[in-house]
């Protein structure tokens, strides 16, 4: 099975990430020194050089023409026009909450020059302390009338939302955007959906970037006169057991961290795996037993 690794997104960062070495130690049992040492800050090259510990295939960075890309360890560099943030969700400033445009374009980019039938791609943002490859089931057909790809796409539970909590305003289609794993095929038909949110006025409803991903795909290719232009998508009650069918027609959701490895070292890595609001890799398993009868 021949892979690509992609890593998306601007190349300046640097991050002060606490508590990454000890992580890392606890859960594989084997980190660099680079990442053990008694270094606070944290840039692209570190991120590469942890992931060349664990991953020898074809790693790409997918990134904008103004970024720097001199970096070692890289395969293949794909720089595109900065597209810019939005669709525009509602939420001010835009450039802080939806980036949806930009990761489509930079995935889409990337894709063309992959060789790898399967393919991971995650956000620069993040360290991968594992083989997520071995994730990947090849038996974990997307199967269902919601059904979108030909394999399941692997996805992390922070940032999917749990159809069934009642804290989030909007608990449903929100399948994290973080990171996906799945066939190069399925990846492709993930990010075509710019015609949709080209001809959809987003900026009514507050929705997040992986919100307006999913429902913009259903649109496309399930729900053609699903309404995204006016709909209140906290009070559509009818619309919980297609979210559910959705996530588990379409994706294989399983702990950021305790199954994939996956650390954001941003903004975000305070955010344990565990909020109630997450949809945990057991419940999902337990839901897709109940549901469809059998288990990943």
């Amino acid at each position: 099975m021949k892979t690509s690794y992609i890593i998306q997104g601007t190349t300046a960062g640097r991050f002060k990430y606490r508590g990454l070495a000890q992580q890392l130690s606890s859960m594989t049992g084997q980190v660099s020194d680079d990442v053990a040492g008694a270094h606070a800050d944290y840039d692209l090259q570190r991120i590469i050089n942890n992931t060349r510990l664990w991953y020898g295939g074809e790693l790409i960075l997918s990134t904008w023409e103004d970024q720097n890309d001199n970096f070692y360890g890289i395969d293949k560099i794909v720089k595109v026009p900065d597209p810019g943030p939005g669709p525009p969700n509602g939420l001010t400033p835009v450039a802080q909450h939806c980036n949806l445009i930009r990761q489509i374009v930079g995935l889409k980019e990337a894709l063309k020059v992959a060789t790898g039938d399967i393919v991971f791609k995650v956000r620069a943002d993040c360290v991968v302390s594992k083989n997520v490859f071995e994730l990947f089931d090849e038996k974990s057909q997307g199967i269902g009338p919601m059904s979108m790809f030909k394999k399941k796409i692997t996805v992390g539970n922070i940032m999917t939302i749990n159809p069934d909590d009642k804290s989030e305003r909007s608990p449903f289609f929100r399948v994290s955007d973080w990171w996906q794993l799945g066939q190069k095929e399925d990846l492709v038909k993930l990010c075509d959906i710019l015609d949709i949110i080209e001809e959809t006025d987003f900026s009514f409803g507050y929705l997040g970037t992986e919100q307006i991903w999913l429902t913009s795909l259903l649109k496309k290719f399930k729900i053609p006169d699903m309404d995204l232009d006016d709909a209140d998508w906290s009070n559509l009650k009818e619309y919980k057991d297609i979210a559910w069918d959705v996530i588990l027609q379409n994706f294989k959701v399983v702990n950021s961290m305790t199954s994939a490895g996956v650390f954001n070292i941003g903004r975000w890595q305070e955010q344990p795996e565990n909020l109630p609001c997450y949809l945990t890799e057991e419940q999902y398993n337990t839901k897709l037993k109940e549901k469809l009868g059998r288990s990943l």
